[in-house]
């Protein structure tokens, strides 16, 4: 097998952390429940505004706004369970799906105009494939548990 560089590394080290922490497994476990219902809610609001003659690309950005300020409680006080004050905990959310926002929007771009999928069936992915990020970075960067010690400011 071929070394795909530290990320994979650290990754695989991530993956297997969760695995053999129950703690984390039900952490995973609420981040699905909560992302299946935002996403339904998300993917409706896209498809609405698509369907009202929003861009694509701004439909995205709009759903990406409301959502960001939507699921940071339910991430922070169901999910992670969360008790500390804010502190840098929002703006370090918010650097996360900033950048979920800009891959978002990068793998959209590419796969309607160079592969030439619909909007619609790509958007639907990529609600499930941008998940995966998303929930190590909130689970070590954002909400890291006392263990794991805060990263960052």
């Amino acid at each position: 097998m071929s070394d795909l560089g530290p990320g994979a590394s650290a990754l695989s080290r991530a993956f297997k952390a969760l695995v053999a922490d129950d703690r984390a497994r039900l952490q995973a476990v609420r981040f699905v429940i909560i992302g299946l219902k935002s996403n339904a809610v998300y993917y409706m609001l896209y498809v609405l505004l698509a369907l009202a003659g929003v861009g694509s690309k701004t439909a995205v950005v709009i759903v990406f706004v409301f959502g960001m300020v939507y699921a940071f409680w339910f991430n922070k006080a169901f999910v992670f369970r969360d008790r500390d004050h804010l502190n840098w905990q929002f703006v370090r959310y918010m650097g996360v799906y900033i950048f979920a926002l800009a891959l978002n929007l990068v793998l959209l771009e590419w796969a309607t105009t160079s592969l030439g999928f619909s909007h619609f069936l790509v958007q639907a992915v990529l609600g499930v494939v941008i998940a995966i990020p998303i929930f190590f970075l909130l689970k070590y960067f954002v909400f890291p548990s006392k263990e794991q010690g805060a990263v960052g400011p």
